[in-house]
């Protein structure tokens, strides 16, 4: 997930170096769902006492 999580920012970054704005806004989104994805493995891996990946 953390790999993924880079590969949308370094896409992030490149299409705002070209000036892609409205991917960039696309990617940006990407980029929010997989933090709160991420966010809510490591707390429900911390709950339950076990790794949720």
């Amino acid at each position: 997930m953390l790999n993924l999580l880079w590969t949308v920012v370094v896409l992030m970054i490149i299409a705002a170096l070209l000036g892609f704005g409205g991917v960039v806004a696309a990617l940006k989104s990407v980029a929010w769902f997989l933090i709160v994805g991420a966010v809510i493995l490591a707390v429900v891996g911390f709950v339950t006492g076990r790794s949720a990946v």
